[in-house]
């Protein structure tokens, strides 16, 4: 124990450095993490340590794998301790703990930073309004770029591709593209790099927030733990209901994920297809499969008798740690490449959901929520593709004027309500399934 103490000083003081494999190899090959340092992926490995390791390890007869164990805990508190500490004792320039940026903690500290930065920030109180003000204050501020187009239409799908960049989407195994669907839409329909201003833990909620409400997370709390009832004058649920159009919403994970179910109603949206009313077909982890959310979202558009419709799809077997669905195929050539497997396997169900979809004349509008989560792919730009469906045929959105070469996920919730026309028959809400 002297000697784990000893490395967690040194490996908290020189947090860079790559994890000591002797200590740490046990509980990063346990985890089934793509990544060679123990800071990146920390939430997923503590929350392995403490649902699982724990019990089982205390119980083992060896007193060898039970040392390492407790060492390696120890490490880790030691180091998240550590980093807490130093982002709330040691501000960034302005001397103030709001100068700290997600970023900034992400890049010094990886997720533990991030983890720790949320901690503080979370933990202020917060004040009624505040959240609004500041949204409305931002986006006067730094107006929005605009997109305008001639194109309109009764039918909208919106794919956002959980951990999609410019690197996943170049990928290659052996030579085999791991998503054809989406590489052979580029070359029809030119990416827009998408800003996504990801600014938490919590990175496609930010995502969902901005397409959602029309505005940038603004102010030092993640824009999800305020409350949100101020902004649901402008939300797309509410925005649909008043054209007279159903909007349906489908993300794999359980409605208390990420306080999910009391943020969507807030917004006007009080329920959505998730984990716990789509049947589920087959294994997947944190909730049901992209195979199975497509399935519901195309039984429910086949059903949809509301004249007008955005449908909004938030994939999750595509989310780290990249093992939550088993698909070990490659276009015919296994491999053993986990983020490979998951990215190809959802690049098949978009494909799916494209070759099967029920309306003609529809919008889709496919993009990443932030960069994939990997060593190496800070750099990587995020990707969103806006194009018609119209006869069987995909052809980019026709744009009037100059398109910019970065938009922001506000930009596309406004091109929504832009080009969404109101139903011929209003009717409200189609219900989802309780």
């Amino acid at each position: 124990m002297i000697l784990g103490c000893s490395v967690a000083i040194f490996y908290t003081a020189f947090h860079d450095l790559f994890i000591p494999s002797i200590l740490f190899k046990n509980l990063g090959e346990a985890a089934n993490l793509p990544t060679s340092t123990f800071s990146f992926f920390f939430p997923y490995q503590i929350v392995m340590v403490f649902a699982v390791c724990l019990p089982i390890l205390y119980l083992l007869p060896v007193r060898m794998e039970r040392t390492t164990f407790r060492t390696t805990l120890t490490v880790v508190g030691i180091k998240f301790i550590w980093v807490l500490l130093i982002i709330f004792l040691r501000p960034m320039e302005g001397g103030v703990i709001s100068a700290w940026s997600p970023s900034s903690a992400m890049r010094r500290y990886g997720y533990l930073g991030v983890m720790a930065l949320d901690i503080i920030q979370n933990s202020k109180p917060v004040v009624n309004n505040e959240l609004l003000i500041n949204c409305k204050q931002d986006a006067e501020l730094n107006p929005f770029a605009r997109l305008d187009t001639d194109f309109r239409t009764h039918s909208i799908v919106v794919i956002q591709v959980e951990s999609l960049d410019s690197i996943i989407l170049k990928k290659q195994v052996g030579g085999v593209e791991v998503m054809p669907t989406m590489t052979a839409l580029a070359s029809v329909v030119p990416p827009i790099v998408l800003e996504t201003h990801h600014n938490s833990v919590s990175g496609s909620i930010g995502t969902d927030f901005q397409f959602l409400t029309g505005y940038r997370q603004s102010g030092q709390k993640n824009s999800f733990h305020y409350n949100l009832t101020p902004l649901a004058a402008s939300s797309l649920p509410l925005f649909c209901n008043s054209k007279g159009a159903s909007f349906q919403y489908f993300h794999g994970n359980s409605p208390a994920f990420w306080r999910r179910y009391g943020i969507f109603k807030e917004l006007g949206l009080p329920s959505w297809y998730s984990s716990i009313n789509v049947p589920q077909t087959e294994f997947s982890g944190w909730g049901a499969s992209d195979m199975d959310m497509v399935t519901a979202l195309l039984e429910c558009a086949a059903n949809d008798k509301s004249g007008s419709r955005l449908y909004y799809w938030v994939t999750l077997s595509s989310h780290a740690p990249f093992n939550l669905v088993r698909h070990s195929l490659l276009n015919g050539i296994s491999t053993d490449d986990r983020v490979a497997n998951v990215f190809n396997y959802t690049d098949g169900q978009i494909k799916r959901l494209i070759n099967h979809w029920p309306f003609d004349t529809t919008l889709f509008m496919v993009f990443g929520d932030h960069q994939a989560p990997i060593p190496g792919h800070e750099k990587s730009t995020v990707p969103a593709f806006l194009f018609t469906l119209i006869h069987g045929q995909v052809q980019p959105l026709q744009f009037k004027g100059k398109v910019p070469y970065v938009i922001e996920v506000p930009t596309l919730h406004n091109l929504v309500k832009e080009i969404l026309l109101p139903a011929p028959n209003p009717t409200g809400y189609l219900k989802s399934k309780e």
